[in-house]
This record gives C-alpha cells, sequence and structure tokens, in this order.
C-alpha cells in the first residue's frame, strides 16, 4: 500500500478540470468484490424512489452525466481498475 501524500498542483487542477480524482489503492480489492455482489442483487426493475432493503431507488442520477454514468454501468467497479 502506498503512503499517503499532499495533493500537487497538477492534482489540484484535474480535479478542476474533471470534478472527480483518482486514488490509486484506496478501497480494499476483497471489498470491491463484496460491493459489486451487492450491486448486482440490486434490482432492476425497481420503480423510482421504491425501497429495497435498506436502500431507496433515486433518479435524481439524471442531473449529472457522470452520475448517469456511475448507475448505469458497474465497469467503474470491475476490472478496469488498477491495484
Amino acid at each position: 500500500m502506498t503512503t499517503a501524500r499532499q495533493p500537487s498542483e497538477l492534482d489540484d487542477y484535474l480535479f478542476d478540470l474533471r470534478g472527480y480524482l483518482i486514488l490509486r489503492d484506496a478501497i480494499d480489492p476483497d471489498l470491491v468484490r463484496r460491493l459489486n455482489a451487492s450491486f448486482d442483487e440490486f434490482p432492476q426493475d425497481l420503480e423510482s424512489w421504491d425501497w429495497w432493503g435498506n436502500t431507496q431507488r433515486s433518479d435524481s442520477v439524471r442531473a449529472s452525466p457522470v452520475r448517469r454514468f456511475l448507475a448505469t454501468s458497474r465497469r467503474w467497479l470491475r476490472s478496469g481498475i488498477r491495484w
């Protein structure tokens, strides 16, 4: 695991440009696998604002293209992550 460091000027610039940061090794790979399994169990046909267990579907993801991508694609939590 890498040690913590302060963001550089380039990090600040890229955050301002993109609106997000890439934090390598921030989440344990086993946790990512467990989260993926939980996301896979989430019913795809759940109506807006309905509850499933202690989770509520929120359609506010339409507010942002990034949120829409994350809500409709699990690729960001799968093989694309480099540890």
